[in-house]
């Protein structure tokens, strides 16, 4: 079982995403969106259509996140290259647990996912965060196929989620329900998926991380959602 390790792992992952040569991430399709429609205005995408991926996480609340330039961001990256899906504004979010997705979540009888929801919302209505806060984004980095803005949690939150996590991922009806942790915790807002033109693409993130600030994005809490594809989450 994978853990997460102390704070300054954590801050050592973080730095080792945020300085990362984009360029050399290996590119990976993830099949998340499908292009729909080619933009027929030099510098906008093309219009996407998100794929049915469907499955249960815990996102940081407030949600959606909210910030101009993560948007103006995506906004860039669109103008470079029309092989970049960006995530709807409106789903802005930043995970604290993966849960179930995919086929783990399609190959569970519809009476076990709900049981897994309701148990991960009572894990949440037990766990204390710390009060609300304003957490920095501190860089662009990238995933296989994902684009992603990097942000720092402080020590106190990092413990808080880390606690949480622990409990989540250590429960046993969720265990039995084939609920795992598959990475150590690496706190990122996800700009948009990479369909085609990683080069021209990775290219722009490499100038907008050496030129863009990022500002802050706040975090007060955690709840469940159940999401039918990466463009739409709701409260469980």
């Amino acid at each position: 079982m994978q853990t997460d390790g102390g704070y300054k792992e954590y801050a050592g992952r973080l730095t080792e995403l945020a300085t990362q040569v984009l360029a050399d991430v290996p590119w990976k399709r993830l099949r998340r969106y499908r292009l729909v429609r080619e933009a027929t205005v030099t510098g906008a995408c093309g219009q996407y259509q998100p794929v049915p991926f469907p499955g249960i996480t815990v996102l940081a609340t407030p949600y959606p996140l909210a910030n101009r330039q993560v948007l103006a961001c995506q906004t860039m990256v669109c103008r470079t290259s029309k092989g970049f899906a960006p995530v709807p504004a409106e789903t802005l979010h930043m995970t604290f647990a993966d849960l179930l997705a995919g086929r783990s979540y399609g190959d569970l009888p519809r009476e076990r996912r709900i049981e897994v929801t309701r148990r991960a919302a009572e894990l949440i209505r037990a766990w204390h965060p710390p009060g609300r806060a304003s957490v920095p984004i501190i860089g662009i980095g990238a995933f296989p196929g994902v684009a992603v803005a990097i942000v720092r949690l402080p020590p106190e939150w990092y413990e808080a989620v880390v606690h949480l996590r622990q409990h989540l991922y250590g429960d046993r009806l969720l265990r039995a329900s084939f609920v795992c942790q598959g990475f150590p915790l690496l706190t990122h807002i996800t700009l948009g998926y990479v369909e085609s033109d990683w080069k021209s693409i990775a290219a722009c993130l490499t100038a907008l991380r050496n030129g863009s600030a990022l500002g802050m994005t706040e975090v007060d809490g955690a709840s469940v959602f159940r999401f039918p594809h990466m463009s739409r989450f709701d409260a469980a």
